[in-house]
């Protein structure tokens, strides 16, 4: 075959791979449907090219959440049935369309509940931590900061996003990276569902999105695509850690919530009117925690299974369980193919809504830990909220 020959064909396949993206690669409309009689008119959106719901400067596009007289929004998916289908993700690691689709509302009745519904046991349990342990230790509510994940729902307008720091030299795949959105989304609603129809609580499910990953190097990101936000450099920039294992990046500043905190509570009008700068996409392109993902190194740092670097600000999760980079990898394979949600990762959320760990001896001027006639520990707080006790609400 002569050169000139090849360097057609070569050409010619040239063409036909930039043919393909561009059939694939095109805006998709979605029309949202909340899915019952007598509801409003249908909602539309776009997506960006790589047919995900993504806005300006790549942010998530931010669903909206309606309501329903006598009932719990319980998030947009894929199918009008009252089961089965695909729960829809915002963001570049979110649901991804090929086609103009219909997304359905999906709805539960709404069972409502007061401070009277709660089990005396766990009333018991609560008034303890209210008038014992936040006294001897101090309470973790942290009221200057104003800071706990109630804050920044309500600061976010109803929804909640996160940052990931790939604290590794290892790569992660576009799958994974998916995978962990899609968790993290089931890890702060898991905590949320409880709290629908209980008092004045104005929520259903939330959006919860990833607006980017740092790393250290680009080349970590496997298939990475055009719609998705990398920061890419070996920055330790607030918020920090006590622990140093020379694969930090960070995401930048502005983006950062904790960061930013003391000018969102003194905003004008409340925290929901601070003006988040157009150049992260505003409101949407913020992040209100970080998620360490951080592989064990030889010296043997890996902030333990998992560690709330501050509890209001996010959490590092050390590499305990199989898979690359981190036990957040595998958690999140688990999740997709199961449906399971991580006790690490909703032990270590749970802190950022203001819970104490209920587990070791006398600490920080308590001489107990733990009230009067606890029976026993769990997975998830060992526990101020899910005791396993008999006659206790449960998480699930």
């Amino acid at each position: 075959m002569n050169k000139t020959k090849t360097m057609t064909l070569a050409i010619v396949a040239m063409i036909v791979m930039l043919l393909a993206t561009v059939a694939t690669a095109q805006v998709r409309t979605i029309t949202l449907s909340q899915n019952y009689t007598g509801a409003p008119g249908n909602m539309v959106v776009e997506t960006d090219a790589q047919g995900n719901l993504t806005g300006p400067m790549n942010a998530p596009r931010v669903l909206p959440s309606p309501t329903r007289t006598g009932f719990d929004f319980r998030g947009w998916f894929t199918t009008a049935a009252a089961t089965g289908g695909t729960r829809v993700i915002s963001g570049a690691y979110g649901t991804q369309f090929t086609t103009n689709t219909t997304i359905y509302a999906r709805w539960t009745a709404k069972t409502v509940r007061t401070i009277s519904n709660i089990p005396a046991l766990e009333k018991d349990h609560f008034d303890w931590v209210k008038n014992t342990r936040n006294v001897c230790e101090g309470p973790v509510m942290r009221a200057s900061t104003n800071n706990l994940i109630f804050h920044q729902i309500f600061a976010g307008n109803g929804s909640f996003n996160w940052a990931v720091r790939w604290e590794s030299t290892d790569t992660v795949s576009l799958q994974e990276r998916r995978r962990i959105a899609a968790m993290l989304y089931d890890g702060i609603n898991d905590w949320l569902r409880p709290l629908m129809g209980y008092e004045d609580w104005p929520f259903g499910e939330i959006p919860v999105n990833v607006v980017g990953w740092a790393v250290q190097d680009g080349s970590l990101i496997r298939d990475r695509q055009p719609n998705e936000t990398i920061w890419v450099n070996s920055d330790t920039l607030e918020p920090k850690s006590g622990y140093v294992t020379g694969d930090m990046a960070s995401a930048p500043r502005e983006r950062s919530r904790f960061i930013n905190r003391t000018a969102i509570n003194s905003a004008p009008g409340g925290p929901s009117n601070y003006n988040w700068p157009t150049s992260i996409g505003g409101i949407n392109g913020r992040y209100d925690h970080y998620l360490w993902l951080t592989k064990k190194k030889n010296n043997g740092v890996q902030g333990a299974c998992g560690s709330a670097e501050g509890g209001d600000w996010g959490f590092r999760w050390g590499q305990c369980l199989p898979g690359s980079g981190g036990s957040g990898t595998s958690a999140a394979n688990s999740h997709a193919t199961s449906g399971t949600i991580n006790g690490v990762m909703l032990h270590e959320i749970g802190h950022a809504f203001g819970f104490y760990d209920w587990y070791g001896g006398p600490c920080c001027g308590c001489t107990q830990r733990n009230p009067p006639g606890y029976v026993s520990r769990t997975t998830i707080m060992d526990a101020t909220y899910n005791t396993n006790v008999s006659g206790n609400p449960s998480l699930n």
